[in-house]
């Protein structure tokens, strides 16, 4: 096969480079199972002879593999990291994971652009640095990386590739503040945007008490107090949270329990957790 390798790289360096990136991965010694399949862009096939075509894949079957596993992966990971994170927040920190230019970041980490079997116009078109074809690339690793290997050392894998970028997730998800996550929670359940009103301020001015209602619609969901009006919107933000999230889940209405998430119907969203509607 007139095969389409890396700038100066033979096939024996390109066997070899294959080898190697299958040890990061956790492959058993010697082995390198579908990678190469993986490694396969569409327009390296379209290129070969049909004679050649028999028997030779390109990557966009397993790439498809790769989004599910990394998605399910990543979904379990976020899960455990949070056990009190709605639906809305779990998706926008999976989707933050797993978006182009993060999966092409790695993609980059692993060298998987030398890599790519790919077209003679793609590559002069720089194809071997486009973020969309390293993303593609990279899944389809991870899916060839489930079918020769199994689910847990993809996942063990995954989980290394993606130690870093968890841990920046979860040190900005602990600096959001109650109203950002209120806000993300009633309109992931399509209730509106809560309003805050100063309803009360007393004392002298230079020890002011503020006190602040946040609604949804005409529902005053919660009051809050404070020295200034910052902090008594944000503790109104946290107490309407809590309250949201036992309205979800009557049967468990502690708000820092562990609890399976369920979408929060508009219905719902006037109801109190003694009183839940038949």
């Amino acid at each position: 096969m007139n095969a389409i390798y890396a700038p100066n790289m033979e096939p024996p360096e390109f066997q070899s480079a294959i080898e190697a990136l299958a040890g990061k991965l956790g492959y058993p010694r010697g082995q390198s199972g579908q990678l190469d399949h993986a490694l396969t862009h569409r327009t390296f096939y379209n290129e070969q002879p049909k004679s050649e075509q028999q028997g030779l894949e390109y990557n966009e079957r397993l790439e498809f593999l790769g989004d599910a596993v990394l998605d399910l992966v990543i979904a379990d990971a976020l899960m455990k990291a949070h056990p009190h994170a709605n639906e809305g927040s779990l998706s926008r920190l999976r989707s933050t994971l797993v978006k182009e230019a993060s999966l092409a970041a790695l993609a980059r980490k692993l060298h998987l652009g030398a890599l790519l079997l790919m077209g003679h116009g793609e590559i002069q078109t720089g194809g071997r640095g486009k973020d969309t074809l390293l993303a593609d690339a990279f899944e389809a690793v991870i899916g060839a990386l489930f079918l020769d290997c199994g689910f847990h050392v993809a996942q063990k894998t995954v989980l290394s590739l993606f130690r870093e970028a968890l841990r920046a997730v979860q040190n900005d998800e602990e600096k959001r503040d109650p109203k950002t996550a209120l806000q993300e929670l009633t309109q992931g359940c399509r209730l509106g945007t809560p309003s805050y009103a100063i309803v009360e301020c007393e004392g002298p001015e230079h020890a002011q008490r503020f006190t602040v209602e946040v609604k949804l619609g005409d529902e005053v969901l919660a009051v809050g107090h404070g020295d200034c009006k910052k902090s008594a919107s944000l503790q109104a933000a946290q107490i309407a949270l809590q309250k949201l999230e036992a309205r979800r889940n009557p049967e468990h209405p502690e708000p820092r329990k562990a609890h399976k998430t369920r979408r929060l119907h508009p219905e719902e969203a006037h109801q109190t957790p003694d009183h839940p509607k038949d």
